[in-house]
């Protein structure tokens, strides 16, 4: 495993984090989640919000 800057590492998640949510539509980011009562877009602005 290769050490990586925390800015690098910062930069890969939201990498992944866009990777995953850019291809649903609005009605894929209405969806409920694991997460009793948060929709997808609420753990997604929670995750980006709270980083």
């Amino acid at each position: 495993m290769t050490a990586v800057s925390q800015p690098e590492a910062l930069a890969q998640a939201y990498a992944g984090i866009t990777d995953v949510v850019a291809p649903r539509d609005d009605a894929g980011l209405q969806r409920p989640t694991r997460c009793r009562g948060w929709l997808v877009a609420d753990l997604l602005f929670h995750v980006l919000c709270d980083a």
